[in-house]
């Protein structure tokens, strides 16, 4: 019986280190995915504001170009200050990748 017990132990130990393994494996799978899931957020959010960045539509009078610069003034700063800041994080978690 103590014999059976011994096997089991010895066999269950020998496991530990292919299972560790497996999980770094799995752990940095799932950091490659993250990352190519916020790189497709990255570029939908370009292909989204493209369009926009180079309309060419103007108001006919110069009260209405002064409007409609000011509404895309502040949504295209922030929109562009909150890009930035995904941006960096995204090239962050690369380097983090690349070197880990």
């Amino acid at each position: 019986m103590m014999l059976i017990c011994c096997a089991l132990c010895c066999s269950f130990k020998s496991l530990q280190k292919p299972l560790d393994q497996r999980r770094a494996q799995l752990e940095a799978s799932v950091l490659l995915f993250e990352f190519y899931h916020d790189v497709d957020l990255e570029l939908s959010w370009i292909s989204e504001h493209v369009p926009a960045s180079g309309s060419t539509s103007y108001d006919k009078s110069l009260a209405g170009a002064i409007s409609l610069m000011q509404k895309q003034k502040v949504p295209a700063a922030s929109h562009c200050l909150t890009y930035r800041k995904s941006t960096r994080l995204l090239i962050c978690s690369c380097k983090q990748l690349r070197m880990g």
